[in-house]
């Protein structure tokens, strides 16, 4: 019997014995083709290389791995940035753990059809929820002709003024808004998608950092430089973006 479930995920196969990790790979084919495995790995280390470097949806994780505390140490070293996990696994006492480091479903092998399929189904709930915040969030991030920022909370959205954001500051698929007031908003957009919809103000001076060039107060000079801002703040600037920085701000009429 094959799943239903439209939205494709794409996933992570962790498992270091051959006819497990074969079964769990048969079974996704057959009767799972919306799960897409985008790679497969035999050890802790390449697990974790894998996963910063793909960012699937979700992770199957076994935890009998050699040389690393049953795998856990995988979901350690991932943090907050692991994907939905379901831990494989052919004892049965680790069930608390998993559960503990935020694992979403708990396998135990030989895998069962059935618990695969009712495993992956939560898997696709949770997916399905976030990507409905997303999309909730493109929608309410734009910029309205009034030149405010609609910022969702739980029960309704804030309107932020642009010209009151000094600074964006980068926490991977998060971003923070520093405002003129020193309030701070922490919203799920990256940097790159809030340069794409803020205005000609705002220039990338640094992976981590887009600014508001209206809130510059002083450029100190470096390999990159820094750059003050209205709030007092220093931020760096990345070697790359020295020139196209001192450009704007010239342009501005910000420095001479």
């Amino acid at each position: 019997m094959r799943s239903v479930i439209a939205n494709p995920i794409r996933a992570v196969v962790v498992e270091d014995q051959d006819d497990p990790r074969e079964l769990l790979l048969d079974l996704l084919r057959t009767d799972h083709p919306h799960v897409e495995v985008v790679g497969t790995a035999a050890d802790p280390a390449r697990a974790v290389e894998m996963v910063r470097s793909l960012q699937p949806d979700l992770l199957f994780l076994d935890i009998g791995l050699p040389d690393h505390e049953e795998g856990f140490g995988v979901l350690e070293a991932l943090g907050k940035h692991a994907p939905y996990v379901i831990v494989t696994t052919a004892a049965t006492g680790h069930a608390l753990k998993a559960i503990k480091l935020s694992a979403t479903d708990y396998l135990v092998k030989p895998i069962d059809p059935m618990e695969l399929r009712a495993a992956l189904d939560k898997a696709s709930a949770h997916l399905e929820r976030d990507r409905h915040v997303e999309q909730t969030n493109q929608l309410l991030s734009r910029v309205d002709r009034f030149g405010r920022l609609r910022l969702p909370t739980p029960n309704g959205f804030h309107l932020i003024p642009v010209h009151e954001i000094v600074y964006c500051e980068s926490a991977g698929n998060y971003s923070t808004l520093v405002m003129s007031d020193g309030v701070e908003h922490a919203i799920t957009r990256s940097l790159g998608q809030l340069e794409e919809e803020l205005n000609s103000w705002f220039l990338r001076i640094h992976r981590c950092h887009l600014v508001n060039l209206r809130h510059v107060r002083t450029y100190l000079k470096g390999e990159g430089g820094q750059v003050v801002m209205s709030t007092g703040k220093a931020l760096d600037v990345s070697r790359t973006k020295k020139q196209h920085l001192l450009m704007a701000l010239a342009q501005d009429g910000q420095i001479d």
